[in-house]
């Protein structure tokens, strides 16, 4: 699976907000648009779909790993939803709205849009600037570059919108959020401050029924990029996590220390002439590395991984894995092969519509164990899963996923 994305994630709090208040999620049904609507899967889907002007909703929704550079001079009277959780999206197009579900990575370089977004990581390019943008969960990764601007920034929890004082770009809220300590609900309120370019500078955090309180002060360099955050309780000052970073001239994120108060973490990421990630080490107070290393195809995407978890220069454990691809970018096979003699193997397929209907897990164990796992799905015309399931190793019988339960 795909990282969580940490930028504002880097306060405790917000791992419990990522998941409880998402406006939207990969299994939200979009088909409910207004207007006529369309889904599109590729690049020439979606330019077909620009071009007509009776379509007034376009839902972007692919599992390709190719990039799309989204260019129109006539969508600004259309919505657009996008759904490409492994694409990287260029958007440099006016639309009356656009809903940001999921992708790689998301770039606005156009000004004048209106962004509703969740926990996708995005940027708005240098000197552009967003009408509004509308958070639908506090750990939404955003970074504005250089020259750019949000005019409106608002979070929207419950169906409620936060409060905001433009004169000191505060932001106010409420929000239930699930305790996993007591298992129950409780009541709890944020302030965030923003600069005049609408980054989060200041955040506090309070819970009334504990008097708990943590303050987080963000400091960014002049691209827009996170250089140092501090988290600290109200009462007594006393320091609870403290992050730094360093960039390259690409704005490449290549260095992070991190205090978590009874540990800390140094972690070093190199990257190619092409900007993309060729190596993630972690180095761990308590004498562990871990190291990641990665290759590519033309295409930028990702064909190998190499990792490696080690103890005073002895590797402990480690996997390879290797992935491929068709022509439309969706990745069909992944095959991960552990030190430990454990080797998986996944084969998935697509429909007309690049929908993922139908894969294949082997698990093949060193005593010569194998497992074999099989998923089928069902979809609207839309991309919306209907149903799923899977039929177990040994098994004849396919189970409905959505009567399994935890």
């Amino acid at each position: 699976m795909k990282k969580i994305n940490r930028v504002l994630g880097l306060f405790c709090v917000l791992a419990l907000m990522a998941a409880l208040f998402t406006g939207l999620s990969r299994q939200e049904k979009v088909s409910a648009a207004e207007g006529n609507t369309v889904r599109v899967a590729t690049q020439k889907e979606l330019k077909k779909a620009l071009k007509d002007s009776s379509v007034e909703t376009i839902i972007l929704r692919t599992n390709t790993y190719d990039s799309i550079t989204i260019s129109s001079k006539k969508a600004k009277n259309k919505k657009l939803i996008v759904d490409a959780y492994n694409s990287k999206i260029t958007n440099k197009a006016k639309f009356k709205s656009i809903t940001l579900i999921s992708t790689d990575h998301y770039i606005e370089d156009v000004s004048g849009n209106t962004i509703t977004a969740q926990t996708t990581a995005f940027e708005i390019a240098e000197n552009r600037t967003v009408k509004k943008l509308i958070l639908n969960c506090l750990g939404t990764d955003y970074v504005v570059r250089k020259g750019a601007l949000i005019k409106n920034l608002v979070y929207r929890f419950g169906g409620k919108n936060s409060s905001y004082d433009k004169s000191s770009h505060t932001l106010k809220f409420k929000a239930n959020v699930f305790d996993y300590e007591t298992f129950d609900y409780k009541e709890v309120s944020y302030k965030l401050v923003t600069d005049e370019a609408g980054r989060v500078t200041y955040l506090e955090y309070k819970e009334p029924s504990s008097k708990r309180s943590l303050k987080t002060d963000i400091e960014y360099d002049e691209n827009g990029n996170i250089l140092k955050t501090k988290e600290v309780y109200a009462d007594n000052g006393k320091v609870n996590l403290s992050y730094e970073y360093k960039y390259d001239n690409y704005n490449n994120r290549i260095y992070e220390y991190a205090d978590h108060g009874y540990y800390t973490e140094e972690i070093n990421t190199e990257y190619d002439s092409e900007g993309r990630r060729i190596s993630y080490t972690s180095l761990h107070s308590d004498g562990n590395t871990s190291k990641s290393e990665y290759t590519y195809d033309s295409k930028g995407r990702k064909i190998k991984s190499v990792y490696t978890y080690s103890r005073e220069n002895i590797i402990l454990s480690g996997d390879t894995t290797t992935y491929t691809y068709n022509k439309k970018g969706y990745r069909t096979k992944v095959v991960t092969e552990h030190l430990d003699g454990y080797k998986g193997i996944e084969v998935d397929k697509y429909d007309s519509a690049g929908n993922y209907y139908y894969g294949i897990q082997d698990e093949y164990f060193e005593d010569g164990t194998v497992n074999r796992y099989k998923y089928k799905y069902v979809y609207d015309e839309y991309g919306d899963m209907l149903t799923g399931y899977i039929l177990y190793p040994n098994s004849k019988e396919w189970l409905d996923m959505s009567e399994l339960g935890d």
